[in-house]
């Protein structure tokens, strides 16, 4: 019994803590800038997301899942293939570099695949 409510209670937190978590697909790449922190552009303007002189999403690059996206995504923009990224929601949505949108405040990319 006490399995069983420790994972009710496992997969209750699994579910809240990915309540914040979207995905936009039919993006095609417009900029990629990277560093040890790769800023992504994108199409369009993806629901919860910042503009930070035009980058939407941000991830950290010196990870191995980190150089596996930017691979992909690097594909994606000589190909012209678009994407789906699955990102977590800006903390200042709908804002751009002048009214509150940093680095720090935009998007995370958690995964990213061919659309």
């Amino acid at each position: 019994m006490k399995k069983i409510a420790a994972l009710l209670l496992f997969l209750g937190m699994s579910m809240t803590s990915n309540s914040a978590s979207l995905s936009a697909g039919g993006l095609t790449i417009s900029r990629l800038a990277t560093g040890t922190v790769t800023t992504v552009s994108v199409t369009g303007a993806p629901n919860e997301t910042c503009d930070y002189w035009g980058a939407r999403f941000h991830f950290e690059s010196e990870s191995e899942a980190g150089k596996n996206m930017l691979s992909l995504l690097m594909a994606a923009y000589v190909s012209g293939k678009k994407v789906i990224i699955w990102y977590n929601s800006s903390t200042a949505p709908g804002t751009n570099q002048s009214t509150g949108c940093t680095r720090e405040t935009m998007s995370t990319v958690f995964q990213v695949a061919f659309d």
